[in-house]
């Protein structure tokens, strides 16, 4: 009889392939940052962007076009949390009178 060829790993051979990947992992030194091989290439599997190498750019100074579009926006924003504050006490208020006028009821 032919013996059927074992699929499944025992225990033992597991612990024995995580001691040994664990000793052939080689540490890359970049500075004062230790950085494990392996887990670089995880994260760049995981991660796309990280897989490429990024490129400095440079800060662009802002035309005073793209300055004046800018401050708008800000302003814009600020009021638009101004209203929905003021909105939001209108709203509260009339809340309130409506119960006083329901609880005369």
């Amino acid at each position: 009889m032919v013996k059927p060829i074992k699929s499944k790993k025992n225990k033992e051979e597991k612990n024995e392939e995580m001691n040994t990947e664990e000793i052939n992992t080689e540490e890359v030194t970049t500075g004062k940052v230790e950085l494990d091989l392996n887990q670089v290439k995880k994260d760049k599997q995981f991660n796309p962007y990280a897989a490429g190498e990024k490129k400095e750019t440079k800060k662009v100074k802002l035309t005073p076009r793209k300055q004046l579009k800018r401050k708008k926006g800000i302003e814009n924003a600020l009021n638009r949390i101004e209203k929905d504050q003021v909105f939001l006490e209108k709203k509260q208020k009339k809340m309130q009178i409506k119960k006083k006028w329901n609880s005369l009821y």
